[in-house]
């Protein structure tokens, strides 16, 4: 394959060290217009952008003791006046001044700093020569600084010092100019303003015959920047951390996620399911704090840090599944194979029962990294709702003592991702309701500007196209309801498969669709495939094994919303863990461990076949949620007062006689038939003859009447045990057998 040559653009960026966010962002504008199809068109093939920045990796320069960046600079990498655009940017600090009278302007005075080096450096030349192109950009929200601070006063006075230059100090009139803006993604927006024009400029303007005499110097080519290979859409499943240059249109709420996490050692991003909050801390905030130097006003290096990803229910306890997590993120601590399961119990066992001392083992792995003295340990806990229905009981409290530790300590930090529907079950917890109010994040559904930049970009950086007005309508389909993030996604994964030639078109999302049924090409895209994927197994009865495996998947409320749930693998035999296994290859289902669950709640909306079904079935479902829910609340308190009555029973037992559904034991235990029950306490000698009488009011009660041939509570209870009646509905459950 021949690789394309392109020119390349020369980008200096110059800055202090309070605005690394702002460096993060313009390298990831620079990014941006790489594939920006603008410069892919009228002739000019594409363009290569290269950021120049001494620390930037890679950048080549090592920086020696005894060197300043600008003597780095000079040494390794083109000053500011070779470049083709320099971005300078200011908020509280100026920067680190240089040795003087080394470094000194032209009227003998010391600069204030190396930033204001390197914009007088690249000033000076476009004031003579018209290159390079120098923008200045001031944030204007006001920085922290403690008036203390001697220090951090007199970087900030220097700073409005440098801005004295650009006005007339007789009139204030303008005499230079500089851009302002409040936030880092305030700053995006204006820098994908402004730059796409001025990248134009220069290579449309080397494009022109020059003048008699001028002499133009040819700009060197370079191959072009790789394009993303496969799908730039993840359709269903959430991003991670290495989909990070294709996750766009979160910028603003990534910038509100790295303050957050710069105020509170506890963060809780908390969205409606398919808002996509796990994309957001994955693929927007680590990725972040990975390329920022700081980011608390340029005290700590987050690039250094030590990322640790789980979730509570991914294994036995959430403690073991911290411990492979742990593992992954510091490959020097070597274990041996054979004393891992030795050192996993120990682990679970000593946090368990002690979990403040957490704290001194993660001192402990950082100094055996030898990290850096400002490095911390970010926990990201996805899918945080796993504590309240996949943890055991006994493990939650010391769970949250352990976020608690964390959140006192001064090198750990946690970001938390939880459905917004337990939130209620979540702050019934004193102490996580408090850590909760420390560090509470709640994500809206993106807006549309949002998604169409979720649209566009993604394609540009894969080299698609699209016919003009397509991103529009798709995001206009897709609209703004919660989920509708996940139904996009998905469709676009599948535009995606369809454009052979990497050329969208509407017909190819008209497709994807039903015009006949008035659905479109968003909501149609899961529907099909999961009619497609369905269609093409070979099972025998398999709308019953459809059905036996989603009455697990799904779950039903009093007002007919479908939500998924978990279910353990091992409860599903040959044939419905074929289905599990040939839905999973298409995304549809996700399986983990020994645990499967529906990708996205917009399989139950937008497939014909199982939304027919569950609304068919929707009351049985209802039943069944219900007496699962009472049943596990029964076993979590033990009271016999929240057993079921037979009157209540009854409807159960006829659901369960029709559908069979997968029982497990306590369960079971649960849905014991009421006289059942009560024949048991009779044959109890400790039953008191109050209690028998009561009893045996009871069963003369029962529709079916005194289940035993022989009425009374006073005789010999054993008499009856050979001659118990057993109802024939009840028998048919195959929860009990004859006495």
């Amino acid at each position: 394959m021949t690789i394309q040559s392109v020119p390349q653009i020369r980008v200096f960026i110059a800055s202090p060290g309070d605005v690394n966010e702002e460096r993060a962002v313009a390298l990831q504008v620079l990014d941006i217009l790489e594939y920006d199809p603008r410069f892919r068109q009228g002739g000019i093939g594409g363009v290569s952008i290269h950021a120049v920045a001494w620390d930037k990796e890679g950048s080549g320069t090592a920086m020696r003791a005894s060197m300043t960046p600008q003597t780095a600079i000079r040494a390794g990498l083109p000053q500011p006046s070779e470049c083709d655009i320099v971005l300078v940017f200011f908020w509280g600090r100026v920067g680190t001044p240089l040795p003087y009278p080394e470094y000194q302007k032209d009227d003998g005075t010391p600069y204030l700093s190396g930033t204001e080096w390197e914009y007088l450096n690249a000033i000076t030349a476009e004031r003579a020569h018209g290159k390079p192109v120098t923008l200045v950009y001031k944030r204007i929200k006001k920085p922290r600084i403690d008036l203390d601070n001697a220090e951090q006063v007199a970087q900030y006075q220097a700073v409005q010092t440098f801005f004295k230059q650009f006005r007339d100090p007789a009139t204030s009139a303008l005499v230079g100019g500089f851009n302002e803006y409040k936030t880092p993604e305030e700053l995006k927006v204006l820098l994908l303003l402004h730059l796409p024009n001025i990248v134009s400029s220069i290579l449309n303007s080397e494009d022109l015959k020059p003048s008699a005499g001028a002499i133009v110097p040819e700009r060197s080519l370079v191959d072009a920047p790789p394009l993303w290979t496969g799908s730039p859409f993840p359709g269903l499943r959430s991003f991670t951390e290495a989909d990070a240059p294709i996750f766009f249109g979160r910028g603003q709420e990534t910038s509100d996620l790295v303050s957050r996490v710069e105020e509170s050692r506890f963060v809780a991003v908390v969205a409606a399911s398919g808002s996509g909050k796990s994309s957001l801390v994955a693929a927007g905030l680590i990725p972040r704090l990975k390329k920022a130097n700081a980011i608390v006003s340029g005290a700590t290096g987050s690039k250094d840090w030590r990322f640790v990803r789980f979730t509570p229910g991914q294994e036995a306890s959430p403690f073991a599944a911290l411990f492979s997590a742990l593992r992954d993120a510091f490959p020097e601590y070597k274990v041996d194979p054979f004393e891992l399961p030795s050192r996993r119990k120990s682990f679970v066992e000593s946090i368990t029962a002690d979990p403040a001392s957490f704290v001194e083992v993660c001192d402990a792995l950082l100094s055996e990294a030898k990290a850096p003295v400002w490095a911390e340990i970010l926990f990201f806990v996805d899918q945080f709702e796993e504590l309240f229905t996949l943890v055991r009981e006994q493990d939650r409290a010391p769970f949250v003592a352990l976020l608690e530790a964390i959140f006192a300590s001064r090198r750990l930090r946690c970001v938390v991702t939880m459905r917004s529907d337990f939130t209620a079950q979540a702050i019934d917890n004193p102490t996580l309701a408090k850590l909760m109010n420390q560090g509470n994040y709640m994500l809206a559904v993106p807006t549309a500007g949002a998604l169409i930049e979720m649209i566009k970009r993604p394609a540009e950086r894969a080299g698609l196209t699209w016919e003009e007005g397509l991103p529009e309508r798709i995001q206009s389909d897709t609209g703004s309801d919660t989920g509708a993030l996940a139904l996009m996604a998905y469709a676009l994964d599948e535009l995606y498969q369809a454009a052979g030639d990497k050329y969208l078109t509407f017909a190819a999302y008209n497709a994807l669709g039903d015009p006949t049924k008035n659905i479109n090409g968003v909501e149609g895209a899961i529907g099909k495939r999961a009619e497609i994927a369905f269609e093409k197994m070979d099972l025998p009865n398999k709308d019953g094994v459809l059905q036996r495996v989603f009455r697990e998947l799904v779950t039903v409320d009093e007002r007919g919303t479908a939500t998924r749930q978990r279910a353990l693998l091992s409860k599903f035999d040959m044939d419905e863990r074929a289905l599990i296994d040939s839905f999973a290859s298409e995304r549809l289902l996700v399986t983990e461990d020994d645990r499967v669950e529906v990708a996205h709640e917009a399989v139950f909306r937008s497939w014909e076949r199982l939304k027919k079904w569950i609304e068919d079935e929707q009351e049985d479902l209802i039943l069944l949620r219900q007496m699962r829910s009472t049943a596990a609340e029964w076993k979590k308190k033990g009271t016999p007062d929240l057993l079921w009555t037979y009157e209540l029973q009854k409807p159960v037992f006829a659901m369960i006689a029709r559908h069979q559904p997968k029982l497990d034991e306590h369960e079971r235990q649960f849905m014991i038939p009421e006289y059942q029950r009560l024949l048991d306490e009779l044959r109890d000698p400790k039953t008191s003859p109050k209690r028998r009488r009561t009893i045996g009011e009871r069963l003369a009660a029962l529709p079916s009447g005194d289940p035993r041939r022989a009425i009374g509570v006073e005789g010999d209870v054993k008499a009856y045990e050979n001659d118990v009646v057993i109802e024939t509905l009840g028998d048919a459950t195959g929860l009990h057998q004859n006495s």
